[in-house]
């Protein structure tokens, strides 16, 4: 518990520190902060083994992130972000995190690359407890018919603090296309991504499929300019290598709709309303349950 005081305490004074800092470069330095209310029927946290129980898991919970980032100039730019969130009754579940993150853009003729990659430190209940880095290369083309087309790949090494046999690195690829209209407003998408996943233990590797349609439009909410956006996937998970597949998960099926609608009060503020739902199933009984998910995101931005 001393830690995760002493941690909330200071990692907003290092963000305070950061942002001084660079003000006096040259530069663009851009900052934001959110507060989030959220309320989860199925709280896990399955690689510490917490909420396995999953019925018997509902609870709210306020987050709260900071973040900066500085543009050095068009294609480059650097950013910090602290997150902390905190249940009211399941404080196990508590987590605060610290990224530092880098991006790079380019345009390579008619295509644009980007490349972010990112380390985070993540404590639970205010112990130290998961350290990932990560690296996204992504290559994007734009059609003048509205259609867009983005490859990317990603590349996370993860390393747990106490459980390391869920230490692993993760890769995925995956191919979106989306089809703006109304002005570039709104857009249609899909994407589909494979992945695999090796950990320290053969148990918990995996080979993943996922398949997402989006869908966004610009709405009035009295007036205030907002939009929706909607989205349904299916992902499937197989454990190859399990070894004792009547205790341990050996498949997975989820499928996700997922809503919100974004509200802008003025240049600054906005407003986020969202509504996640997940079905899962799996050879585990402890991993087949269906969970809802709401919360409401107050955000600032300079």
């Amino acid at each position: 518990m001393t830690k995760k005081i002493i941690r909330t305490l200071l990692l907003p004074t290092y963000f305070a520190l950061l942002t001084h800092s660079l003000s006096t470069h040259a530069g663009q330095l851009n900052y934001n902060a959110e507060l989030t209310l959220l309320s989860d029927s199925a709280v896990t946290i399955e690689a510490a083994n917490i909420g396995t129980n999953s019925e018997a898991n509902s609870d709210t919970a306020m987050a709260q992130l900071l973040g900066a980032e500085y543009q050095f100039n068009n294609s480059l730019s650097i950013s910090y972000e602290f997150y902390n969130e905190s249940y009211q009754d399941l404080s196990e579940n508590d987590t605060q995190y610290h990224s530092f993150n880098a991006g790079y853009d380019r345009n390579i003729g008619p295509f644009d690359f980007f490349l972010n990659t990112s380390h985070m430190n993540m404590t639970l209940e205010g112990d130290d407890f998961l350290v990932m880095d990560l690296v996204m290369p992504s290559l994007s083309y734009y059609f003048e018919s509205g259609i867009y087309l983005n490859m990317s790949h990603t590349w996370i090494n993860k390393s747990f603090d106490t459980f390391s046999d869920f230490d692993a690195k993760n890769n995925a690829t995956g191919l979106t296309a989306y089809y703006f209209f109304a002005n570039n407003k709104a857009f249609i998408s899909l994407n589909h991504t494979q992945g695999n996943e090796e950990a320290n233990s053969n148990d918990n590797d995996y080979d993943e499929n996922t398949t997402t349609a989006a869908f966004q439009y610009p709405i009035n909410i009295g007036t205030y300019a907002s939009k929706i956006n909607a989205s349904y996937s299916i992902r499937n998970r197989d454990y190859p290598k399990v070894t004792d597949p009547l205790t341990m998960k050996s498949r997975e099926e989820r499928a996700r709709f997922k809503v919100h609608i974004d509200s802008k009060i003025n240049d600054q503020w906005s407003i986020r309303g969202t509504y996640d739902f997940m079905d899962r199933d799996s050879n585990l009984a402890t991993s087949t349950y269906k969970s809802n998910y709401f919360n409401l995101r107050v955000s600032y931005q300079n």
